[in-house]
């Protein structure tokens, strides 16, 4: 008896894939968001007949040990595979066609999350209840006052090539004045609302300053000790691109002089660990880089991974093949 094709999934995807495989295939599963280690995973890789990764490296010397392999489905449209290579032996590199549409919006809600969160005060709030601190409906008058947006403006910096046209589209009818900065123009956020300004205006006279997805070359912070000087006093910061678009040291400092109010960040300057200071801040929320954790959307990307990988190996065309430029 012949044996059954081996999937190997190289990290944790939810989702159920059972009416995909069947009985069909033998599934080597590593269930963990921790990739494996460089040598277990060239181990595991070199069994399977398809392999499904997350911009895993996949060089033309793990190719060449993987003679079984025949696909390789890619979250990450094979970012870590050595194209060229794959191609010169007849390996498909698919990604699901959904690809990374819906984390746009993804990032544009969690920002207004972790915006709301932090200008109410939420996470605070919630302790309190859950401490049992609460004895009477208005004391969050007096302990927790929190800020409304209403009336209020709010600055978006960079968005121009990703997020910002999605985050604009959800602040319509809140009654905030808008204003963007970016080193590219976005005639399209212009036309939603968000007036474009040059970054001290928009820090002089914003009460929330959003950072998006800018031009991923720069290296310097987007908000650093001279930029948080000019930020108008009592404001509300909040990420959702890289950690070290901020310098956090200077934001602490900040926050705790009472010039900025507090902060909402889905990304760290040294993510996973902590700039010393962040974690005693109750002004301050943290999401351990949520923007894009929705359950329905990476279902539907594994599954769409895996359903190539199963239409490769039965002689049919994927939903979408990754080849090299």
């Amino acid at each position: 008896m012949a044996s059954r094709p081996r999937i190997f999934i190289a990290r944790y995807f939810p989702g159920d894939i059972s009416d995909i495989v069947g009985d069909d295939y033998e599934l080597d599963r590593h269930d963990d968001t921790i990739p494996l280690p460089h040598e277990e995973f060239l181990r595991r890789l070199v069994l399977a007949d398809a392999a499904v990764a997350y911009g895993d490296a996949i060089d033309a010397d793990a190719l060449a040990g993987a003679t079984k392999l025949r696909v390789i489905a890619d979250q990450w449209s094979g970012a870590g595979v050595d194209l060229d290579a794959a191609r010169r032996r007849g390996i498909v590199v698919t990604t699901g066609g959904y690809e990374h549409d819906w984390i746009v919006p993804s990032e544009a809600e969690h920002a207004v999350g972790l915006l709301l969160a932090a200008a109410r005060r939420i996470p605070e709030a919630d302790r309190f209840v859950k401490g049992g601190r609460w004895v009477q409906p208005e004391q969050s008058v007096r302990g927790l006052p929190g800020i409304g947006l209403a009336g209020k403006t709010l600055g978006i910096l960079n968005g121009s090539r990703r997020t910002g046209v999605e985050l604009v589209r959800r602040l319509q009818g809140w009654d905030l004045e808008l204003l963007h900065h970016d080193s590219e123009p976005n005639a399209e956020m212009a036309a939603l609302g968000a007036r474009p300004v040059g970054l001290d205006e928009l820090l002089r006279r914003s009460d929330f300053v959003v950072i998006l997805h800018g031009d991923w070359s720069r290296t310097d912070y987007q908000l650093g000790r001279e930029e948080l000087a000019t930020i108008k006093p009592g404001a509300i910061v909040v990420n959702v691109t890289r950690g070290t678009a901020i310098d956090e040291a200077a934001l602490i400092e900040a926050i705790r002089d009472g010039r900025v109010r507090g902060a909402g960040l889905d990304k760290l300057e040294r993510q996973p660990r902590l700039t010393p200071g962040l974690d005693t801040l109750d002004q301050v929320v943290l999401t351990p880089h949520s923007d894009g954790s929705l359950l329905l959307e990476r279902e539907h990307v594994f599954r769409e991974m895996v359903s190539n990988c199963v239409a490769v190996l039965e002689g049919r065309r994927p939903t979408k093949e990754v080849t090299a430029p």
